[in-house]
């Protein structure tokens, strides 16, 4: 199970996807939190992140399929779902090996966001007009 994951994890993070897809989830949720006048962040005169945590399930439910769904059609375009069905391991091995390769890179994946975030939130300084 931990060969599988850092298997997983290394195929992310040596193909271009894995920072095209982060770097996607950040342009989207960038123009969502910070650009558009209906959902910006700061409007309401203090730091929330209450509508990241209503707008981000919807981007998550478009990206998060392709990704795990490139996962498995990757073993049977190179052939190597031959190879890990010979091998002796269970299959809810490979496949607790598989999720756990991507729940790290998922957690990465929001950390990298987060950062981002908190960085901007932390040195804004917010003047309200009276």
């Amino acid at each position: 199970m931990l060969s599988i994951f850092t298997k997983e994890l290394n195929s992310y993070f040596s193909s271009l996807i894995a920072y095209i897809s982060i770097l996607l989830f950040i342009v989207i949720m960038g123009i969502f939190l910070w650009i558009s006048p209906d959902s910006n962040i700061l409007s309401d005169g203090y730091a929330t992140l209450d509508r990241f945590f209503s707008i981000s399930p919807w981007v998550l439910m478009f990206l998060i399929p392709a990704l795990t769904m490139r996962s498995f059609s990757d073993e049977f375009k190179l052939g190597t779902i031959e190879i890990l069905s010979t091998i002796p391991l269970k299959e809810s091995h490979m496949i607790i090996g598989k999720f756990f390769g991507f729940f790290y890179y998922r957690f990465i994946f929001f950390n990298s966001f987060f950062a981002i975030c908190f960085h901007y939130l932390s040195t804004f300084s917010y003047q309200r007009k009276y």
